[in-house]
């Protein structure tokens, strides 16, 4: 499905739709796409992945369902919000700890809110989804007796979903980082929106891919259904989470020098207002063989070192660990041999059963390389996906739930 967002010239989304520019941020840009055969609705999401450099999380930008044209004007989201079904972003004030309480203050909830990179200049991912239903909501559901968030969406839209088409883009921050303050980078409208270069406009190399197909015989279906065996959730053992990974096995594809897997849930979306990284893996080799094999490995102190150079930390290695331990009144300490590796865990008091997880892989015509220091760094999902643009030749989803 091509999607065309004529606010985004040569890569880069034009800098008015962020960055503070209107008043709570809500100004929607314009966007059209093609028609689907047999689709009775679409929907769209709007997710920054790269914010997982600043926060250890991804940020919901907008989530709008129930769509019956293929395309939508300037400043839909806010102008219709009375009228159309919208979910919960990163900024609503209905999350119950809210992780980014520095920044949801202030914020519209359920509309659209534009890109604001803070660090660095981030890439969005922008999803339009054909559905063959006329509306995702259960009939007589009263829209306005609760907020819905991003786990309620994927689960009203399971087995609904036909078609996708998927575009991303780049978006300049005007902010800087100095001296522990966020200051004004002093950058004009020109360079905010300067092109990319042709080689970096997309994410995808060519703007296509391939499916890769994903299994694990971790899964296993309920009702059409998956759900994750409980032996690769982990748990608390001597004060300290410690896990056992989820075996995969997917498609090998032709021209692929390395893949990557990255693993996000929402489980803990109606608490946080965003989802959690649990699983970043890199460097992950191509054999000659038609399928590629990962298999389960035990995380715990044995496992643990701190003789990496490089941690490809989760969320639980973030800066945010020490908030979201506190939730549950320990210690930051809980996630030292999770943080960096497979960390998939259900949060006491906190992860919800209606979260749907989501396992990603995306196969790389290059290796991704990091330059070595004489310390360790610590990389964070954000910082992979930086690395991969314009290199991914391939994807694979692997959905499913935890009871």
């Amino acid at each position: 499905m091509k999607i065309k967002i004529k606010a985004v010239k040569n890569g880069v989304l034009d800098t008015q739709y962020g960055n503070g520019n209107y008043e709570n941020n809500s100004v929607s840009f314009p966007i059209k796409w093609e028609k689907v055969k047999n689709a009775k609705s679409y929907a769209i999401t709007l997710v920054d992945k790269e914010a997982t450099k600043a926060f250890g999380v991804p940020f919901i930008h907008w989530i709008i369902a129930d769509l019956k044209k293929n395309k939508l004007d300037w400043d839909f989201s806010f102008r219709e919000k009375d009228n159309i079904l919208q979910f919960e972003n990163s900024m609503t004030h209905f999350a119950k700890n809210h992780i980014l309480d520095r920044v949801h203050k202030n914020a519209l909830p359920g509309v659209f809110i534009g890109p604001f990179p803070i660090e660095s200049d981030h890439n969005y991912e922008l999803r339009v989804l054909a559905l063959n239903v006329e509306s995702i909501l259960p009939k007589n559901f009263n829209k306005t007796s609760k907020p819905l968030f991003f786990d309620d969406f994927q689960n009203l839209i399971h087995n609904k979903v036909i078609d996708q088409g998927i575009y991303t883009f780049l978006y300049r921050t005007k902010f800087k980082v100095e001296n522990g303050q966020i200051v004004p980078n002093n950058k004009s409208v020109e360079q905010l929106n300067a092109p990319l270069d042709k080689n970096q406009e997309f994410f995808y190399k060519n703007n296509i891919f391939e499916k890769i197909n994903v299994r694990s015989s971790g899964i296993y279906q309920e009702n059409g259904i998956n759900y994750l065996n409980q032996e690769y959730v982990g748990k608390l053992e001597n004060n300290f989470f410690v896990a056992k990974s989820m075996p995969l096995e997917f498609t090998s594809i032709k021209q692929a020098k390395s893949y990557v897997v990255a693993l996000l849930g929402n489980a803990e979306v109606k608490t946080f207002a965003t989802p959690t990284v649990f699983w970043v893996k890199t460097d992950i080799e191509p054999t000659l063989q038609e399928t590629i094999i990962i298999n389960s490995k035990e995380i715990n102190e044995q496992f643990y070192s701190n003789n990496k150079k490089f941690h490809f930390i989760n969320t639980f290695g973030s800066h945010f660990a020490p908030k979201i331990a506190n939730m549950f009144n320990m210690s930051n300490e809980v996630f030292r041999f999770i943080s960096n590796d497979y960390g998939l865990i259900k949060l006491p008091n906190i992860s919800e059963p209606t979260g749907v997880y989501t396992l990603t892989v995306y196969a790389l015509d290059q290796k991704i390389q990091f330059n070595e220091r004489q310390d360790f760094d610590v990389i964070t999902l954000g910082d992979v996906l930086n690395k991969m643009k314009n290199h991914v030749i391939a994807e694979g989803n692997l959905l499913f739930k935890i009871k």
